[in-house]
């Protein structure tokens, strides 16, 4: 059976993508810091490149200035005793350096762990200990969430009018590294499987464990899927001449492996935001000129809907691709009405398979993937779909829980072997907890979170069906269904709206307009108004908050 279309097979109940496989490196040591340098885009004529811009401040690194920085770090990580197997976390917003630390860390051998500077400081503190971080590298304005947690402390960003608070304090600047000597640089011998990261996913309470092989078999799958997915170049920009601007939180899997990795090898420019802010990004895309945009579904949904839009030249994107959730067949619309010259994909991937596993480009020889599904799966990655209850796989068109296998599963869950083996089986199929289900020609549809479903009666209603339904209304910016307790239905659908013209819809306008497009037992049971949707630095709604928020709603309503 050929692979030109995705296929099925119906005797081992698995799907595959339409790309060629690849082959990894079959060595047993390889460090992903020589992976990632031995791309043929790092080459003289490329030494006066661009490759990382601050949004801000203008401040860039070349691609010829970045090996060596990256072995002068880590020769100075070395030097204050960082050796294999060791945790170093990074508690950082986004900045050009983040990519330098992470190759040095893992050049070492040493793992990286990445922490939202945005959590608190019993949470970050639950992490360090989680992981058994003994560095740490962080700017002032956290410093007061872990000092006190005996770590090494090392210090990014400017110091000077803090010698008061530094004064008892042992530290090294991060300056002091990046101005040391990279002569004797030694990159540290390490096993494929030998972890290289630990990054938190959706929960902060797991820490997914990531190898240097999970690392190198999504650049190796990615790469190919590139070669074969791009038209002719007289069609495609030559990746070493686009300009990528990089909203994405670089402690997230997703903003971590397109700037760690994937963008270096492939030779662009790297326009990086420190925090993401809308307008913030419009006007770096119209600055810098950016071509293309890794995106997450929030930004998709405001950039196809936000008035403001219309006052940027955003003339020079060419690309933007979506993950982190699908997006409604309505915004796609919208989005797809005001860019009518930018082509356009999304993909799938999880922390635990290290980010992307499926994704929408398509070439001539392949169809292109239908609206709302997230694409094909990438070389090397296999999947099923089963039975929620009882395992068994499904075939094309039927819905279950998603399962993949490959080279980019997890290690497993940092000292937690419980968590690790209800997720991988004794199969190494990796349970997403996702509900899905593929087409025939290997197209992946991404429904909802299995354990969000709601429980309404005896019928199971998924949310996000229900937003894509109330996404369509031309006056709703943003919504979100959740789940309220109710002792006779078991749980009610309610929504959380936002609009773009406060006060123009009542209640009962929303429900009547989900109610003509939708089965009954889906109706929402009540409407939250609200002026955001809280949503994670990757994009996802806070849903425990919301449903926080719409139970408070519907006790004040009986």
């Amino acid at each position: 059976m050929g692979q030109q279309k995705g296929f099925y097979d119906a005797n081992t109940g698995t799907y595959r993508g339409p790309w060629p496989e690849v082959h990894l490196p079959e060595q047993t040591h390889l460090n992903l810091f020589s992976y990632v340098f031995s791309s043929a885009h790092f080459k003289p004529e490329f030494i006066n490149r661009k490759i990382l811009i601050d949004s801000e401040t203008e401040e860039y690194i070349l691609y010829g200035e970045l090996q060596d920085m990256v072995k002068r770090v880590a020769n100075g990580l070395a030097d204050l005793g960082l050796r294999r197997g060791h945790v170093i976390a990074i508690l950082l917003p986004n900045t050009i350096y983040y990519p330098i630390m992470f190759l040095a860390i893992v050049s070492l051998g040493a793992i990286v762990t990445t922490m939202n500077p945005h959590s608190c400081k019993t949470e970050i503190q639950n992490q360090l200990r989680m992981v058994g971080a003994t560095f740490i590298i962080t700017a002032m304005e956290y410093l007061e969430k872990v000092k006190d947690c005996g770590l090494d402390l090392i210090l990014h960003g400017d110091l000077r009018g803090h010698k008061e608070e530094l004064e008892y304090i042992p530290y090294t600047p991060f300056s002091f590294l990046l101005g040391g000597d990279s002569t004797d640089f030694s990159e540290v011998q390490v096993l494929q499987d030998d972890t290289a990261a630990y990054i938190f996913s959706g929960t902060t309470t797991r820490a997914v464990a990531l190898t240097h092989r999970n690392f190198i078999a999504l650049q190796a799958a990615m790469n190919k899927f590139e070669e074969h997915s791009r038209e002719p170049a007289s069609e495609d920009m030559p990746f070493h001449e686009s300009t990528s601007l990089v909203p994405l939180p670089l402690f997230h899997i997703y903003g971590l492996c397109t700037i760690a990795g994937l963008q270096l090898r492939w030779g662009g420019t790297n326009v990086v935001l420190k925090k993401f802010d809308f307008v913030g990004m419009l006007q770096a895309i119209e600055k810098f000129r950016c071509t293309c945009i890794p995106a997450v579904p929030p930004i998709i949904v405001a950039l196809a809907k936000q008035p403001i839009v219309e006052k940027f030249d955003l003339s020079s994107l060419k690309v933007i691709g979506c993950g982190g959730a699908s997006l409604p067949k309505c915004v796609l619309e919208e989005f797809r009405a005001r860019f009518s010259g930018i082509k356009f994909s999304q993909g799938y991937g999880m922390t635990e398979t290290a980010s992307v596993i499926c994704a929408s480009k398509h070439a001539s020889s392949v169809p292109a993937p239908p609206y709302g599904s997230v694409g094909y799966l990438i070389p090397n990655i296999q999947a099923k779909i089963i039975e929620v209850g009882t395992g068994k796989p499904l075939p094309p068109h039927e819905e279950g829980e998603l399962c993949i296998r490959g080279p980019q599963v997890m290690k497993g869950y940092a000292n937690d072997p419980e968590a690790t083996a209800a997720t991988i089986d004794a199969d190494g199929w990796l349970h997403t907890g996702d509900l899905a289900y593929f087409t025939e020609n290997g197209a992946l549809f991404i429904l909802d979170r299995v354990r969000e479903l709601i429980r309404y009666n005896a019928q199971q209603v998924a949310p996000a069906e229900i937003e894509r339904v109330l996404l369509q209304h031309p006056n709703i910016a943003d919504a979100v269904v959740v789940p309220v307790p109710d002792a006779e239905a078991r749980q009610l659908p309610v929504a959380c709206v936002v609009l773009h013209t406060k006060g123009a819809l009542t209640e009962a306008d929303i429900t009547s307009f989900v109610a003509k497009e939708v089965a009954t037992h889906k109706n929402i049971r009540g409407v939250v108004f609200l002026d955001s949707i809280p949503r994670a630095d990757s994009g996802k709604a806070q849903r425990r908050q919301l449903a926080r928020r719409a139970t408070e709603h519907m006790r004040g309503r009986s």
